[in-house]
């Protein structure tokens, strides 16, 4: 039975190795696709701030021509 045992031991250590390696691609595909989105949520994050900072300057725009309509109908 030894014998048996010591003639499995090369199949099952190419075995492992070949996990290994497999495990070892996952992580690096999985930070690979963490950087990816991280990226891309960083980009949305600085386009909606954008876009608000735009509809913000518009709303001040804007109170700004009424308050200036306002006095003028009021003269």
């Amino acid at each position: 039975m030894n014998l048996i045992f010591h003639a499995f031991v090369p199949v099952l250590q190419m075995q492992l190795d070949e996990q290994n390696v497999l495990v070892m691609e996952m992580e690096a595909s999985l930070e690979s696709q963490a950087r990816e989105l991280d990226n891309r949520l960083t980009e949305q994050q600085q386009q909606y701030e954008s876009e608000i900072s735009s509809l913000l300057q518009k709303i001040s725009e804007k109170d700004n021509a009424d308050t200036k309509d306002t006095q003028q109908f009021i003269k």
